[in-house]
């Protein structure tokens, strides 16, 4: 069956009791066959809404669930506020759940305050009334400029509307320290430095709880969130020309010289650093992490570019989160249009391709064995060991792949290319 219908016989009048009658179940096979299933009383219904309402002159998107049975029903309104209704004595209670996110927190506060002020709640869907008393309110709205500001502070530290705070977090004291440190300043109550002032362009991992790790740099000895526009705007990623394993880090000084631009190049500060390093921090930004590969801040023509768009070709290998292989897709793109020659970026497409199941165009198989007769021409195994694996030749990639150095084949194994190749 790929769907199911409910039917129900009505009184003359057109009334029925959901609760009370028999309802009749039937599915449907692909071909809109309808078969008889079963005759049930149903017991439960629960359904799911989404509804924009106004308040104020702003619009807010609200999700709410509703359970219904004979006797009671209960509405919950972004999983924070918990009503129950008793449809036999026509009473009800409410009550408001722990803060989970801080937008569905103060989505709820806003609710309740409407209610406060109008005795009805502003949705379409339901209405209910006279379970609210006005008690319930106290400083409602000085409440909700406490959780406005608050969650003003945590974007800016990279905590975003939405982020789920753990069950077992004490958020009284989280939320105080978060004003105090990063709104007030009060760098000292970290207690990540030994010296009076924070170190200049200095990157500092910061748990504000067990259940929250943040990652800052300090500018103008303030800590800004590492993963944000206003990093890249500040700090920006040097990389020497001559030395191309520099980080930026060491070399972050150097843009105050006169020569900088005949000496370094534009690179995303985020290069150094593995997926898996940047993503334990609850402030990282994967959008920030590929703007930081935009002209604006990346300059195409450095060499650690396609290195780079190696690491999120495995890490989408091992997580499958696609993401990744697009930015390593559009990384690739972005260096052959500036070199069309290099056949390294065309090897790395064709990868990312055949990765995501697709298969290779016929003229693209013969860009492959063009690029096959470059690398043979300069005797370069380790392109011609790409190619045949582009082209599925699982033996004759076996054959030129022993054919390496030791130290190339260690080099080769860590590649997306070589990972491929094990599933051929």
């Amino acid at each position: 069956m790929t769907s199911y219908d409910v039917e129900y016989i009505a009184d003359a009048d057109g009334s029925f009791d959901v609760f009370e009658e028999t309802v009749y179940i039937y599915g449907l096979t692909p071909d809109n066959t309808r078969y008889p299933i079963e005759a049930v009383n149903i017991e439960v219904i629960k359904k799911a809404y989404t509804e924009t309402i106004s308040i104020d002159n702003e619009e807010l998107t609200v999700n709410f669930k509703m359970t219904f049975t004979k006797k009671k029903n209960q509405i919950i309104i972004e999983d924070t506020i918990f009503m129950d209704i008793d449809n036999v004595e026509g009473t009800g209670t409410f009550h408001l759940g722990r803060l989970r996110t801080l937008d569905s927190y103060i989505k709820s506060l806003r609710v309740l305050q409407y209610y406060s002020r109008f005795n009805v709640l502003p949705f379409k869907t339901f209405q209910v009334g006279g379970i609210i008393e006005s008690e319930n309110f106290h400083e409602i709205d000085v409440k909700i400029r406490y959780y406005e500001d608050l969650m003003d502070v945590c974007d800016r530290i990279g905590i975003n509307k939405n982020f789920v705070f753990n069950e077992n977090e004490d958020l009284t004291t989280l939320f105080n320290g978060i004003i105090n440190v990063f709104k007030n300043e009060q760098y000292e109550l970290l207690n990540i430095h030994n010296d009076q002032n924070l170190e200049n362009m200095r990157i500092y991992n910061v748990n504000l709880s067990p259940h929250i790790k943040l990652r800052f740099i300090c500018v103008d000895e303030k800590l800004i969130n590492f993963f944000s526009r206003e990093a890249l705007n500040k700090i920006g990623g040097l990389y020497p020309k001559n030395a191309i394993n520099d980080t930026p880090e060491e070399n972050s000084s150097s843009s105050s010289l006169n020569d900088w631009e005949e000496k370094y190049i534009r690179g995303s500060i985020y290069m150094p650093f593995s997926i898996k390093e940047m993503i334990r921090y609850d402030n990282f930004n994967f959008e920030v992490l590929k703007l930081s590969f935009s002209d604006k801040y990346h300059d195409i023509r450095l060499p650690l570019t396609i290195t780079t768009s190696l690491k999120y070709i495995t890490h989408y290998v091992e997580f499958k989160e696609e993401k990744y292989l697009e930015l390593a897709h559009y990384l690739n793109e972005r260096h052959l249009k500036e070199f069309p020659e290099d056949d390294i970026p065309k090897i790395n497409i064709y990868l990312i391709k055949l990765i995501k199941g697709d298969q290779l165009l016929e003229e693209e198989q013969e860009d492959i064995y063009d690029i096959q007769d470059r690398a043979d021409t300069e005797n370069d195994l380790k392109i011609n060991f790409a190619c045949e694996v582009l082209l599925g030749n699982k033996v004759k990639a076996k054959r030129v792949f022993s054919l390496l150095e030791e130290d190339v084949k260690e080099e080769m194994i860590g590649y997306p290319i070589y990972q491929f190749y094990q599933t051929l």
